[in-house]
């Protein structure tokens, strides 16, 4: 698997976009980020981005013999604890899919 990112957008630029896309993404494999966007788990997560100011940053790189993924987010929001168990179950659905 390559590095990727997957951002959320800001509120203001969702405010201001005429599309429809709540993520900007990098990487070189788009099929595999697609892969990750359709699983049901992100598409709970993209589900909060929607209805509250959650807006993480999801990376994605390899180090030695593993995958390392990392979802950073800002705590300056009162239910900032509410994001942990989404989070957790999207970590463990790619650990299912893509585990061999």
């Amino acid at each position: 698997m390559q590095s990727f990112e997957i951002n959320a957008r800001e509120d203001i630029f969702r405010l201001i976009s005429m599309r429809d896309r709540y993520f900007k993404t990098k990487g070189d494999d788009k099929k595999t980020i697609e892969e990750i966007m359709s699983l049901p788990t992100f598409r709970h997560i993209e589900k909060l981005v929607k209805t509250t100011r959650f807006e993480p940053t999801i990376t994605g790189k390899p180090e030695e013999n593993s995958f390392v993924v990392k979802t950073t987010y800002h705590l300056q929001m009162d239910d900032w604890q509410h994001f942990i168990d989404p989070i957790i179950k999207f970590y463990k659905s790619l650990i299912d899919k893509y585990s061999s």
